[in-house]
């Protein structure tokens, strides 16, 4: 699957990360519709959130998947398909690899994905505390879209935990005064 989202088409990104976004957004709009609508109306009403969801997620995650692999090819030109593999696996875990181009190869990674992540740190950290207010706010209220609070909250931790975690994996990978560009 990871192959198949790294080598697609745009569009086909698009479709298909749309369509994983709209399925769970049809069964939560399908769950929270009103009981008095007709069975119908509850599908469609809820067929209507999943496509325009789905449209709007897609879109979003196709472009920044591209752009992403566009970087990831550009941090690792020059290295063979093995190679690019051994440095996609150490930008992220694992010992510090031996072999200087994969060792570049995975710090250019980690320092690509630490700017991305410093780029869009404050404006998703104020994102998941906001949706978190409000599943808190739908919690205390009885609404059974409480739970969505536990989701936002561990998207919240996790983007706290992502940005530390990739400034050390670069300073890891650094090591020694290596370089990018070296």
């Amino acid at each position: 699957m990871r192959r198949f989202l790294r080598t697609a088409p745009m569009w086909q990104r698009m479709l298909f990360t749309g369509a994983l976004f709209g399925v769970p957004m049809f069964v939560v709009g399908y769950a929270n519709s009103p009981d008095d609508l007709p069975a119908g109306a509850r599908v469609g009403v809820a067929a209507v959130g999943a496509v325009v969801g789905g449209t709007l997620f897609g879109l979003f995650r196709g472009w920044f998947s591209a752009r992403q692999d566009t970087e990831l090819r550009q941090a690792t030109e020059g290295t063979s398909p093995t190679e690019e593999h051994l440095a996609i696996r150490a930008a992220w875990r694992g010992p510090v690899p031996s072999d200087p181009v994969v060792r570049r190869a995975a710090l250019r990674i980690a320092e690509g994905q630490r700017r991305q992540t410093r780029a869009w740190w404050w404006p998703s950290v104020v994102l998941w505390l906001a949706l978190t207010a409000l599943g808190i706010s739908l919690a205390v209220s009885g609404s059974p879209a409480g739970w969505t609070t536990v989701v936002f909250l561990g998207f919240l931790m996790f983007q706290l935990w992502l940005s530390r975690r990739l400034a050390q994996r670069a300073a890891l990978l650094a090591g020694d005064g290596l370089s990018p560009t070296q």
